[in-house]
């Protein structure tokens, strides 16, 4: 029998059963879930570089503009210096009025600071502010009173610091003047803080808080009333970014806010802000920053700003063009008296601080500070600098280019052309029915410096361009004549023998030789002959034919020599008709020429500026000073004595009709057919000229004496307020005489009043003899001494031909 075993017997196992494949669900799941995960880490690694390079842009930008302190002020051009002299007529009104234009402040009380004045019953008192001249000379700061005493005493003048008269740049520009947080007065930090970022201090750049504020004031008004931006952001926007209000915009200005908190502390982020906060426009200059504002606005330097002025100047942050005190007196005063509240709940000013400033009435002044004047001569100047300066480099950023002009003055040489082409027009219909219209020009020059003092080039900057001072070739006429006849006067500018204010010449027709079978007969411009005239009768009545019978006798070279000498023309031609001004000049070479009339024949070349400095007041560039003598002083003192006949009984004599009277002398011009009118007319202190015409050269129809003589004297009349008004003087060599003007001889005591002249002559060439026509030998002791004196070497060589030639 078998025995059995304790284990139990092996089975089998059963196979399972073959089922489908099924997908891994499972797996599939968790691939997918890898891949999400990872997706999402790529885009936030990817979102966070390009988030931090796109920070580190900014911050670059920030790093760029903002680390650096610069001075980014306005290139402009200024006057010249304004100098009051007991001898000046201005009122003390006017002397009022430039006080103000240069911001100097009017008080009721005492004047103790530099900058202000009182004006009480017609007197004026105060301080002058210092400043230093385009020379470098200091003007220290000093009190004066206005009218000054009439004591002669030249050293008792009143010098105010000069004024902007135009940007430099013809483009867009800024106007900056940046100033250190210790220059700018703690009222202007506390009134820009006050209304616009009360928690300056607290944030790190973006304020959440104010932005949460201003959502919730914004929602329940359903409007935009407040914003959220910080002072950062808003310099940061000022700084780097456009004025468009988009999203990205604002971000880019969180982030920038944020880069510039981190770099920047907070005294330096308001020290730029209120250096940078866009304030208003004045034409082509925006307005950055309080200090340019202040001067802007009120003419007045940042640390002479009031309480009041400070926050009407933060009240106009939020909105400059509404806010403007010169457009919206009232709605900035509104504004200001919110910004004022504001800070009194700060508890940066008292009640009473609030109370004064509220009550106090600011003296906004009405010229615009950065307004465009004297255009034509800013455009003259640009062209004139640009030879030395590259003005389109960003380097002339706070370029001071001072100047000779005189805005006074200007002012009168732009009244006087607008009131003088008027008059025309109104007087002459069908002149005023052409188009383009009638033009005219002038310009004002110091004989003894150079100086440009006025430049108007027409009648309308903004309509035509064209500046007819240097640009407008025209015939001179008869402004060349007194040029003519210093030839005859001056020994050293012919090679004959000397004329004299007596000298007798032909007023008759003549035929002058011109080329083969051709001959040129001129004529006077009345069509008459008068027989003979003197010398200075042929000056004063413009005749022609005397004019051409004297450059006939001196020589077309020697007259052609002297015009060149004096820089009437480009190209002077050696004909016969030069000496009638038949050759194109313009109204800067005739008025340059004049004036070396007026400084004894030293010709100083014309001089647009003096010089240029940067914003440091180093001098870049300095003008430099030309002078030349031209002709003998004492020839040059007798036709400037003659001249003074044209003013007086001549072609200009309107001038004395029309009320002008100091002394003056000059020369109108006609040319051919009337197509051109002039005047060029000085006295010792300024050289001016006229021209009046039609840009295309159609026929006028008027003379210089007519049209251009009006226009000057009424400049001349405006000017002798502003620039004291002297004589001239003879030079040693000059003899001065009483002359009848019937003989040409020493007048007696029996001559008519009416026919007795007092008259210059080149010494040597005095008569001396008396008057035989009218009887009486009695001659004024001075005069018998004169004629017993021994005859200088010049009288005996001046005999002969030229005698006979003019009557001696």
């Amino acid at each position: 029998m078998t025995k059995k075993s304790g284990r139990r017997p092996f089975k089998k196992a059963a196979l399972p059963k073959k089922r489908a494949r099924k997908p891994k669900k499972r797996t599939t799941k968790k691939k997918s879930l890898t891949n999400t995960k990872r997706n999402i880490f790529f885009a936030l690694f990817f979102s966070c570089a390009l988030f931090l390079a796109f920070f580190l842009w900014i911050d670059s930008r920030v790093l760029h503009r903002l680390i650096e302190q610069q001075n980014t002020s306005i290139a402009a051009v200024y006057t010249d210096i304004l100098q009051i002299t007991p001898g000046t007529k201005i009122s003390a009104e006017q002397f009022r009025e430039e006080l103000l234009a240069r911001g100097y402040a009017q008080m009721n009380g005492e004047t103790q600071e530099a900058g202000q004045f009182k004006y009480v019953a017609g007197e004026i008192s105060g301080k002058l502010r210092e400043f230093t001249s385009a020379s470098g000379s200091l003007y220290p700061a000093r009190r004066f009173s206005f009218p000054l005493p009439q004591t002669g005493d030249r050293s008792a003048s009143i010098t105010l610091e000069p004024r902007i008269l135009a940007p430099l740049l013809s483009g867009e520009q800024r106007a900056h003047s940046f100033k250190t947080l210790k220059e700018l007065p703690l009222s202007i930090q506390q009134a820009v803080i006050a209304i616009e970022d009360e928690r300056f201090y607290k944030h790190f750049g973006v304020d959440l808080i104010g932005i949460a504020r201003a959502m919730v004031i914004n929602l329940s008004t359903l409007s935009l009333a407040q914003g959220g931006s910080t002072l950062t952001q808003q310099l940061a926007k000022n700084t780097l970014f456009s004025r468009k209000r988009v999203l990205s915009r604002k971000i880019m200005e969180a982030l920038a806010a944020i880069s510039i908190e981190m770099r920047l502390s907070k005294e330096r982020i308001l020290e730029l802000y209120l250096n940078e906060i866009y304030l208003g426009q004045e034409g082509s200059v925006a307005i950055h920053g309080v200090g340019a504002a202040s001067m802007t606005f009120f003419g007045k330097t940042i640390e002479e700003l009031t309480l009041g002025e400070a926050a009407l100047i933060a009240g106009m942050i939020q909105a400059p063009s509404a806010y403007s005190p010169r457009r919206h007196l009232n709605r900035a005063l509104e504004r200001r008296r919110h910004v004022l509240q504001k800070m009194e709940e700060l508890g940066f000013i008292s009640a009473k601080d609030r109370e004064q400033a509220e009550l106090s009435k600011p003296q906004i002044i009405k010229q615009k500070h950065f307004e465009r004047r004297a255009p034509f001569f800013v455009d003259a100047l640009r062209s004139s600098l640009s030879d030395t300066i590259d003005l389109e480099s960003s380097s002339i950023s706070g370029l001071k280019v001072y100047t000779g002009i005189n805005f006074a003055l200007q002012e009168c040489a732009e009244k006087a052309i607008t009131a003088g082409l008027r008059q025309i027009e109104r007087s002459h219909p069908a002149i005023a029915k052409n188009t383009p219209p009638v033009e005219a020009a002038l310009l004002a020059i110091e004989p003894a410096s150079g100086l440009v003092r006025a430049w108007v080039g027409g009648r309308s900057y903004a309509r035509n361009q064209f500046d007819r001072v240097t640009l407008g070739l025209r015939q001179a006429g008869s402004t060349v004549k007194p040029f003519l006849y210093l030839t005859a006067l001056d020994s050293t500018l012919n090679r004959y023998k000397i004329a004299k204010p007596t000298s007798i010449l032909p007023d008759q027709p003549l035929s002058v030789h011109v080329m083969k079978n051709r001959s040129w007969e001129p004529e006077n411009y009345d069509h008459t002959f008068r027989g003979d005239v003197s010398l200075r009768n042929a000056l004063e009545n413009s005749l022609n034919l005397p004019a051409v019978y004297v450059s006939q006798k001196v020589g077309i070279d020697a007259l052609v020599n002297t015009f060149k000498r004096f820089n009437l023309g480009a190209q002077v031609p050696a004909v016969p008709s030069i000496a009638l001004g038949a050759f194109e000049t313009t109204l800067y070479r005739l008025t340059s020429a004049y004036a070396a009339l007026a400084n004894g024949g030293r010709s100083v070349t014309p001089r647009l500026y003096t010089a240029a400095v940067d914003g440091s007041e180093h001098a870049i560039i300095q003008a430099p000073f030309h002078e030349q003598q031209l002709a003998s002083e004492e020839a040059v003192f007798v036709l400037t004595h003659l001249l003074k006949g044209v003013v007086d009984r001549g072609t200009a004599r309107s001038i004395r009709t029309l009320g002008f009277s100091a002394p003056a002398a000059g020369k109108t011009g006609t040319s051919n057919d009337a197509r051109d009118a002039w005047f060029m007319g000085f006295t010792p202190s300024l050289s001016a000229g006229v021209w009046v015409g039609f840009d295309d050269n159609r026929k006028f129809g008027l003379t210089g004496g007519k049209v251009a003589v009006p226009i000057w004297t009424e400049f001349m009349s405006c000017a002798e307020h502003w620039i004291e008004m002297l004589d001239f003087i003879p030079p040693a060599g000059v003899e001065m005489r009483l002359i009848d003007t019937v003989s040409a001889r020493l007048a007696t005591s029996a001559c008519p009043g009416e026919q007795v002249i007092q008259e210059a002559f080149v010494r040597g060439t005095e008569p001396v003899t008396a008057c035989p026509e009218h009887g009486g030998d009695t001659l004024s002791q001075s005069t018998k001494e004169a004629i017993t004196q021994k005859p200088d070497r010049r009288r005996k060589e001046a005999t002969g031909f030229w005698d006979s030639l003019f009557n001696w």
